[in-house]
């Protein structure tokens, strides 16, 4: 029987501005690694806030976790270093004002404006990685940027897929530059995202980039099991790639684009991967062999692999299936079906 949930204990405190960004200077407050960078909002964004803290309206409260016998600043980053930067100049209000240039009064009052803070402890993994979902409801926070903040939560499928594909110098990363290129972190994390769909896939056989079923999954905090395992198969689906190079030449940086995109080509590599795993000389062959056509007839990307529109566009196992199907056995390969304009569908853009 599994062990219960433990029981979370918070407290509802009121703190200045002030005190909050001495105890972060002081290190009393510690910023997680994974929190955004700082100043991520727009110059718009930080204005408002000021705005607002200048007029005194209450604002979004603070959340902090008390874990490992440290205070860590769960959620408020962005508008602790919005003022933290005000208040040194580093950029002017809606009424073209620094803060040097605001009147004692003025001053003190912005320095002295209360935030509400939640301080909980006791909380699991799980139960941590609810709280700050719960906590960004309603915030402009990406997909890619909710799963970055749980690096320090931790999240194993998070951490793996950092330290294997998107970390230079580590694991696969330098082994995927001809295949995918170079890819660096983006502000929304999107390329965060991309990849860690694709491990999820070839751990999981579950792929989305909708947060409700990534949550429902629960694939963010699940085991992962023998990362020994997920590393062979991720080196068996680079493997594939390596050798349409070595039969195509070098892919250009369209082709890096296109290969990259999980909703392309690497969901229904994955897909398979994990579908029959004993079938590998089947599978290398199927996909070396379709790939190198691809090469020369980039057009059979959506003739053929997603030529059923509702298939291609709703991220199922359906989709991967008939994709499947078109490439190992187009004679029995589902008839394409004309998705309505209006049904519902998941991001497939390059990224």
């Amino acid at each position: 029987m599994a062990n219960p949930p433990s029981r979370i204990r918070y407290e509802v405190i009121s703190t200045t501005v002030a005190d909050l960004i001495d105890q972060i200077t002081a290190e009393e407050l510690v910023v997680p690694e994974h929190q955004r960078k700082p100043l991520l909002w727009t110059l718009a964004s930080r204005q408002g806030f000021v705005k607002s803290v200048q007029d005194g309206i209450p604002t979004t409260g603070i959340l902090q976790r008390i874990h490992d016998g440290k205070t860590w600043l769960e959620d408020g980053l962005q508008r602790l270093s919005t003022l933290k930067s005000y208040f040194v100049d580093g950029f002017v209000d809606e009424e073209d004002r620094k803060f040097s240039e605001l009147t004692d009064t003025q001053k003190n009052q912005m320095r002295h404006y209360v935030l509400a803070v939640i301080r909980y402890r006791n909380a699991t993994p799980q139960q941590a990685i609810r709280v700050f979902d719960n906590a960004q409801n309603g915030m402009p926070l990406s997909i890619g940027q909710r799963m970055h903040s749980l690096r320090g939560y931790p999240s194993p499928l998070i951490d793996y897929t950092y330290r294997t594909l998107l970390t230079p110098d580590s694991g696969l990363y330098n082994r995927t530059i001809p295949i995918w290129g170079a890819r660096k972190m983006d502000p929304k994390c999107n390329t965060l995202v991309n990849a860690t769909t694709l491990v999820s896939g070839l751990i999981f056989g579950v792929m989305t980039k909708k947060w409700l079923e990534i949550q429902h999954e629960e694939i963010l905090y699940n085991d992962i099991g023998s990362e020994a395992t997920i590393t062979e198969r991720l080196e068996f689906l680079l493997s594939i790639y390596e050798e349409v190079n070595r039969r195509s030449g070098p892919a250009t940086k369209s082709i890096l684009g296109k290969q990259w995109n999980v909703g392309n080509f690497n969901a229904y590599i994955a897909w398979s991967i994990f579908t029959y795993p004993g079938e590998r000389q089947h599978l290398y062959d199927g996909w070396v062999n379709w790939l190198v056509r691809f090469r020369h007839n980039q057009y059979i990307l959506d003739t053929e692999l997603k030529a059923d529109v509702g298939a291609a566009r709703s991220w199922n196992d359906e989709r991967w299936r008939a994709g499947y199907m078109r490439v190992f056995d187009p004679a029995h390969a589902p008839v394409p079906v004309v998705m309505d304009a209006g049904d519902e569908d998941e991001d497939d853009s390059e990224e």
